[in-house]
């Protein structure tokens, strides 16, 4: 569980510091005038530049194929094995009964690990409004 946040936290943090590397390379595009085709990379300072800058589709973006959730899947079929076992030991359940109630168990424990790092995500990513926004689908400037 302690891994799980962690590296959650630590997406959050890899985001922020996205966040601001892209903010300080658009200060220097808009500096560099018509030299700013030299910087390669965007100088969006939202969420869009930051994927884009990291050849990452933007749009339906979850956290299903992070590390964090390599550890929340781990985490939660041991757990449920946990449980399975000790049913099947502690009160002579049936191998059926015992292997539903761990694997019941371990994908609620996964649905909540995901929201948990839903939550922990929009709590330590959000608020940082955009200075240089990555441009709208109709080519105007978008929203932070």
């Amino acid at each position: 569980m302690f891994t799980f946040v962690r590296l959650v936290e630590c997406g959050a943090e890899d985001f922020r510091y996205g966040l601001a590397i892209n903010r300080i390379r658009g200060y220097y595009k808009h500096l560099a005038g018509d030299q700013a085709d030299l910087f390669l990379l965007s100088g969006h300072d939202d969420g869009r530049g930051v994927f884009a800058n990291a050849s990452v589709p933007p749009d339906g973006r979850s956290q299903y194929f992070t590390f964090g959730s390599v550890v929340a899947v781990i985490d939660s079929v041991v757990g449920g094995s946990a449980v399975a076992i000790a049913l099947g030991a502690f009160t002579g359940a049936s191998l059926g009964v015992a292997a539903g109630a761990g694997g019941v168990l371990a994908i609620l424990s996964v649905v909540a690990l995901l929201r948990l790092a839903e939550r922990l995500l929009d709590a330590r990513t959000g608020g940082v409004e955009a200075l240089f926004p990555s441009p709208s689908t109709d080519g105007t400037p978008g929203p932070g």
